[in-house]
């Protein structure tokens, strides 16, 4: 910066790196007194709190960006400083979903993802708009349902088991029924090259994990040659980001809520499963990471941290996220995990896990306050898999739960487990709550 010949208008800055951070370097530059028109600094950290963003400004940042960084956040974030022309024509806002308007009804997905947890997520906000959704788990699954099925598009993981994005995308180009076929990569790993290989491989397009919905129907409609244009005759469902539009919600430590119920169109019954899935998929996580960086199989480590890096994202578990992406990049390399790696990545976790388990009691109670006599919006087999957790570690059920165990709409059969089960649950019975969770399964 003091040393250019012309000043920049902008400075993009991360916050924590080696050397100087991200702050320290906002006000190192400030010192310099560049003649002139001041850049524009803007900051992006995954980990967005207040005390940060106090220190951010008061180092001369403009504004703040949280990660995992959207393109269209960024690019209304250069937009407010340095308008660029035609950004309003190209990017849809938010609370538009245009997309329900019953323009998608007719077509068929493939969804190529091996992470159930992406799986949920993808499911639910393809179908909202009316798209049938067919989910392969690698790419050989999808080569087998390509030989008897029709599709309009396929949305492509590229980092799969069995056989991955890129070799599958290979084989169905290979084909000349599906020559043409638009297939989009999705993937976490957002840099110029990987998108160069997407290409390469001979996909059309790419997004970044975690999805932007803007940014799907944006490629959807592209390739499905489909008007962007709101549906004058569309009508809004009880689940639009219109009718969804609440207060914030206080964020909890390592969890923004509030980013990642956008992220899904504020579902919160979704992001509450989601949310569970995460807490149960993760309990031994810390230990299986380090058991992995100890033996250096970096490659099952590269998967594990991957995995984790997408599914915190999605969540909004930004430091979770950051963490497990550098880890990610270090097996990658086929370096070492340092022993204060491991340690600042366990201690992220819990943080995350708690926050998740406090989340999920709020909403469990919140619901029992609101009405004693509605049936709970949380799936049953997610309320289970939360007493579950609970009973194994010998601990005691919150009444909010137990009243929200009590007014699912089960059958006869079912009702008298259930009863049985909260007995046994108010007598500290263990063994025989297990048992009887277990008996409930097939009902939920």
């Amino acid at each position: 910066v003091q040393n250019a010949d012309k000043n920049y208008g902008l400075i993009l800055l991360d916050w924590k790196m080696p050397g100087l951070d991200g702050i320290t370097t906002a006000e190192k530059i400030q010192q310099l007194n560049i003649p002139g028109e001041s850049p524009i600094m803007m900051m992006v950290s995954a980990f967005d709190d207040k005390s940060l963003r106090e220190k951010a400004i008061k180092a001369g940042i403009n504004k703040f960006i949280s990660k995992p960084v959207m393109a269209s956040t960024l690019l209304d974030s250069v937009n407010q400083y340095f308008p660029i022309h035609g950004l309003q024509n190209r990017i849809v806002e938010d609370d538009e979903d245009w997309w329900l308007g019953g323009q998608f009804n007719s077509k068929h997905v493939l969804l190529v993802e091996d992470n159930p947890f992406n799986q949920q997520v993808a499911v639910e906000v393809l179908n909202e708009s009316g798209i049938e959704t067919t989910v392969a788990s690698h790419g050989q699954e999808a080569l087998d349902l390509l030989e008897h099925h029709d599709f309009d598009l396929i949305l492509m993981d590229v980092q799969m088991p069995v056989m991955d994005g890129y070799t599958a995308t290979g084989i169905i180009r290979q084909m000349e029924k599906y020559r043409d076929l638009p297939i989009i990569a999705m993937t976490a790993h957002a840099m110029k090259e990987d998108h160069d290989r997407s290409l390469a491989s001979g996909m059309n397009d790419h997004i970044s994990k975690p999805i932007d919905v803007n940014v799907l129907y944006d490629r959807l409609a592209k390739f499905l040659h489909i008007d962007m244009t709101p549906s004058m005759s569309k009508e809004h469902s009880t689940d639009s980001a219109e009718s969804m539009s609440e207060a914030l919600i206080e964020n909890l430590p390592g969890l923004d809520i509030n980013q990642g119920l956008k992220r899904i169109r504020h579902k919160r019954g979704l992001y509450l499963d989601l949310c569970q899935m995460f807490v149960n998929d993760n309990l031994d996580t810390a230990e299986e990471l380090a058991g992995l960086a100890q033996q250096q199989d970096f490659h099952n480590l590269s998967q594990l941290a991957h995995k984790i890096k997408g599914t915190a994202g999605t969540l909004a578990g930004n430091n979770v996220m950051q963490l497990a992406g550098e880890i990610e990049q270090s097996a990658n390399s086929r370096r070492d995990i340092t022993e204060e790696e491991l340690v600042q990545f366990n201690e992220a976790l819990q943080q995350l896990m708690q926050s998740l388990q406090d989340y999920i009691a709020q909403e469990v109670e919140d619901q029992s306050e609101s009405s004693s006599d509605e049936v709970p919006s949380v799936a049953l087999d997610s309320m289970l898999d939360a007493v579950e957790q609970v009973v194994r570690q010998s601990g005691i059920v919150d009444d909010a739960s137990l009243s929200a165990l009590s007014r699912y709409d089960l059958p006869e059969p079912a009702q008298a487990i259930m009863q049985a089960l909260l007995d046994s649950i108010d007598q500290f019975d263990y063994d025989r709550s297990l048992s009887l969770l277990s008996k409930l399964r097939p009902y939920s």
